[in-house]
């Protein structure tokens, strides 16, 4: 018999029926016989709003080598920084004090709460409800980075320690003053590292510059373990919660497919097609203009500022000023501030031109350059 080329579609579309079905009575089962809250089983890189997925990977496209963390921190990891976002009740009490330990011995703590926490307690900052707008800028504190965190709720924190961004007068991130040999930074707001909070105002060079201030070039962890990574339940246990009825249904599924399978004719094979090709090539090619024409140059010179700024506050920096004599200071001092108001006024403009943004950011590396020995000092 000559093969159809339509040979097996009425059974392909019954099998998508079919398997839609069983998707839907599969749903039902599996609902209907879990005994575990739905945030037990979260993870903390989900792509929905309320999950950190944009956050961690825009940390891994600056360079910063961000990481997940499965299993609870231990007194003798290696020195980096631990991020904790939302931990809630699921932190205990003996993981507390073994992160509390481990910051104390050289590690840096970034934890980002809207509710009290007993990590953030460890270290004399308490988060608290307060009255007020449920949403607002906090502004960064005189001496930091003029940058804005634009939070989602109404939460305010208190606690011995300097104030890094405040709204309406409270604080909203501190760093703690007792940490031992590390440090600890208390943000009292989670929205902001959200998949849906991260892209407002400037929370992603906020989160970027905690991210580089406190790791100085070592490990950044997000810690897993309070968001149920460790409690996931197996396949086994879900079929016990569950009972047959889903692996029955799987088992169907299954046997409808191998039936289709081995009633389906090939078809005859069709010349290779450009059209895909030609579609592809000709997204890739408005894509580049739309970003060529868009803001992709101030967008540069945000990243490029953000970083220059950042090497300023190193410590390198100042051991490499006490070196010089004082007219070459000042002088050294001055200049480094010229070109921080020249970044700032670039990145002010709502399309600056390629040609003065090379040229800002030429003028910093070879400001950059002159210093380079005390990098290695």
């Amino acid at each position: 018999m000559k093969a159809r080329p339509d040979r097996g579609w009425a059974g392909l579309a019954g099998l998508v029926v079919l398997a839609v079905l069983l998707a839907w009575a599969a749903a039902r089962e599996f609902e209907a016989g879990e005994s575990r809250r739905k945030g037990d089983r979260g993870s903390l890189f989900h792509a929905g709003s309320s999950g950190c997925r944009a956050l961690f990977l825009m940390m891994k496209s600056e360079g910063i080598d961000a990481r997940p963390l499965t299993r609870p921190v231990t007194a003798g990891m290696a020195p980096g920084l631990l991020i904790v976002v939302d931990p809630g009740p699921e932190l205990s009490e003996d993981d507390t004090l073994a992160i509390e330990s481990w910051v104390r011995g050289g590690g840096g703590l970034l934890l980002a709460t809207d509710r009290p926490a007993r990590l953030g307690e460890r270290f004399g900052v308490t988060v608290k409800r307060a009255p007020g707008p449920s949403t607002g800028l906090a502004l960064a504190t005189p001496g930091h980075p003029r940058l804005g965190l634009a939070t989602g709720g109404t939460t305010e924190v208190d606690g011995a320690g300097e104030a890094l961004f405040e709204r309406a007068g409270a604080a909203q991130a501190i760093e703690a003053e007792d940490a031992g040999s590390g440090r600890a930074v208390v943000v009292g707001d989670v929205f902001s590292t959200t998949n849906a909070g991260l892209d407002l105002a400037d929370n992603v060079f906020v989160w970027l510059d905690f991210a580089r201030d406190l790791s100085a070039g070592r490990p950044v962890w997000f810690l897993e373990t309070v968001h149920g990574h460790q409690r996931e339940p197996s396949v086994m246990e879900y079929v016990a919660q569950a009972g047959w009825g889903p692996a029955a249904l799987h088992l169907l599924l299954v046997t409808a497919f191998v039936l289709w399978l081995l009633g389906a004719r090939p078809a005859p094979t069709l010349a290779p097609s450009t059209l895909v090709r030609r579609a592809a090539a000709e997204y890739a090619t408005t894509m580049a203009h739309l970003y060529r024409r868009g803001a992709a140059t101030r967008h540069a010179v945000a990243v490029a500022a953000a970083e220059f700024d950042h090497w300023l506050r190193r410590p390198a920096w100042l051991r490499s000023l006490d070196t010089l004599a004082p007219a070459a200071r000042t002088a050294a001092e001055t200049e480094a501030a010229t070109i921080v108001q020249a970044g700032e006024a670039l990145g002010k403009r709502a399309r600056p031109d390629e040609g003065s943004v090379h040229a800002w950011i030429a003028r910093a590396g070879r400001f950059k350059g002159r210093f380079a020995r005390a990098d290695h000092e």
